[in-house]
């Protein structure tokens, strides 16, 4: 092998990429190694990274893997400034929409200090405008795409309660919904499980579907499947990203056929409260977080008959913040901080609240200390984050 050539887990290792996403864009004729080894194994050329490049920048533009093959061979049956345009109309309409929300705060403002009663037909457009644009930015995953699985994995910790729980559903057919990149698919497909991964996100579900995967755009709130239609649903760390949280779990429980499973890994208002010591930190996210994120008899209220039991974190590999929180010394690791919304949001928001956050809890460290003292009988009581499990009927 020459000192230009690299094998597949080298290419892995410096792209970020995984080997099975490798291996998918060979099936599909994207990216077909020049060569191989005399073993048989892939081995890559500098003209084979330099693929991967245009590969990846494709991506960021909004590509389907399909549409960035034809591309790049040159064999677009789409024109390529349909799609261009495409992707312009919706940047224009995203920027249209936070001038029209901008436009009518100041109006409503400029009104306020003149000490005028606001018009009702005004308010309620300036929530609905809200709404719009905050949902956009709740779902926009497209930047963390790129590297979420650079540090973002299924966790046993939630994986095997999970399998426990729906290995009971009648069939073998799961929809996995809110599952981005599809990590957790990756490992309930590997268990024999008929995974199709449900997802707003465009670049998550294109990083899903570049690991082999079926993948499906569609809005947890609105699922396009017919009542009855699958075995078991999963939920992992995405209920606090929909508008409505109960909408969400009544349309996971729609599609439900009778005896199918729902398992939902969610941190709850309690947790926030009790357990997840990083609000501490960091108290401006408390104040962002807290209305996303229901009560534990909430969600037994959402669906009688379900129940909710605590789950702890015993490894890294989910990387969310509860694990992190778990494990504090990590969260001072940039890299597996900077995979989760919480950070990013608070990077974006309040960076001096982060730096500040961040310095305490280095301090803490140093001295020996641990905020998970602090929360340490709360934590035995409400883990470190809730799974919901219900069974369709068992409301019945």
């Amino acid at each position: 092998m020459t000192q230009e050539s690299l094998t597949i887990g080298e290419v892995a290792k410096a792209t970020g990429l995984t080997v099975r996403t490798l291996h998918h864009y060979d099936h599909l004729g994207l990216l077909v190694p020049r060569r191989r080894a005399d073993s048989g194994h892939r081995v890559y050329a500098a003209s084979d990274i330099e693929r991967i490049y245009r590969i990846q920048a494709l991506s960021q533009l909004g590509f389907a893997l399909k549409d960035a093959r034809a591309l790049l061979d040159g064999e677009l049956e789409r024109p390529l400034i349909e799609m261009v345009e495409a992707q312009l109309r919706k940047v224009r309409a995203d920027i249209d929409g936070g001038i029209r929300l901008m436009k009518s705060l100041e109006t409503l403002g400029e009104a306020l200090r003149r000490d005028e009663q606001p018009q009702r037909s005004d308010l309620l457009s300036i929530i609905a405008e809200t709404s719009k644009l905050q949902s956009n930015l709740r779902h926009d995953y497209s930047r963390q795409a790129d590297r979420y699985d650079v540090s973002r994995g299924a966790s046993p910790s939630i994986l095997e309660p999970i399998l426990e729980c729906v290995d009971t559903a009648p069939g073998r057919v799961l929809l996995d919904v809110g599952g981005g990149t599809g990590n957790y698919a990756v490992a309930l497909e590997e268990r024999g499980w008929d995974v199709t991964v449900v997802d707003v996100s465009p670049h998550m579900l294109q990083r899903a579907e570049a690991k082999g995967l079926t993948v499906l755009a569609a809005d947890a709130c609105a699922l396009p499947h017919v009542d009855g239609g699958v075995d078991a649903v999963t939920m992992v760390s995405m209920l606090h990203q929909v508008e409505d949280w109960q909408k969400a779990l009544h349309e996971a429980a729609r599609v439900l056929r009778p005896g199918g499973v729902l398992a939902v890994m969610v941190l709850t208002s309690e947790h926030l409260e009790n357990v997840t010591w990083a609000f501490d930190l960091f108290p401006s996210m408390r104040e962002f977080a807290h209305p996303r994120r229901p009560s534990i008899a909430g969600l037994r209220a959402a669906l009688p008959g379900g129940r909710v039991q605590p789950l702890w974190f015993t490894d890294l590999k989910d990387a969310s913040i509860a694990a992190l929180c778990a494990q504090p010394h990590a969260m001072l690791d940039e890299r597996l901080r900077r995979q989760t919304s919480f950070f990013e949001r608070l990077e974006r928001d309040n960076p001096a609240e982060l730096a500040k956050g961040l310095r305490s809890l280095r301090d803490m460290l140093d001295n020996g200390d641990s905020p998970l003292e602090s929360v340490e009988d709360a934590r035995r009581v409400w883990g470190d984050a809730s799974l919901l499990l219900w069974r369709a009927g068992d409301n019945a």
